[in-house]
């Protein structure tokens, strides 16, 4: 399942340059669901994931990084992230 993250600012642009089709991410923020009407006056709604953090799994420090924070959060494991 694909799932729709925006990104603001310095965060936008670190995902720019860093991401990439098949690249790993753990990504935390708020959900947002926007709503609009199309030309043919359907209407049409969308959930996104408003990033305020993300950290790159693809290389080592980002693992270790997320390592890191679940020692620290453990009531914020991937595993709750899941269920969302």
């Amino acid at each position: 399942e694909w799932f729709h993250i925006v990104a603001w600012g310095g965060l936008a642009e670190l995902c720019k340059q860093r991401l990439h089709k098949g690249s790993r991410v753990y990504v935390e923020g708020r959900l947002q669901t926007r709503s609009w009407k199309s030309s043919d006056h359907h209407r049409h709604y969308r959930t996104e994931l408003v990033a305020q953090e993300i950290i790159f799994l693809n290389d080592h420090e980002g693992a270790s990084q997320l390592a890191d924070r679940t020692k620290q959060r453990p009531d914020k494991t991937l595993a709750n992230v899941a269920t969302l």
